[in-house]
């Protein structure tokens, strides 16, 4: 089976809830290089901004996920 770069879309938006700031980092980079949204991430963000963060990268991928594969030929 081949996987494309949108399949790991939904495990890197779950990284972002990870406890290392290094992983959350890195999982933010990676989803902004595969679809083109800036959530502006970066981890000094709290709780809750996190997570209002987190909302905003499902919404966006829900509503978006088609036109990335496209772009990107997935």
């Amino acid at each position: 089976m081949e996987f494309k770069a949108c399949d790991a879309v939904p495990a890197l938006m779950d990284a972002l809830d990870d406890k290392e700031d290094l992983v959350q980092t890195a999982a933010a980079d990676a989803l902004l290089a595969i679809t083109g949204h800036d959530a502006k991430w970066v981890p000094a963000l709290t709780k809750k901004e996190k997570k209002a963060k987190r909302e905003e990268w499902a919404k966006f991928w829900k509503e978006n996920e088609a036109t990335v594969r496209t772009r990107l030929g997935q």
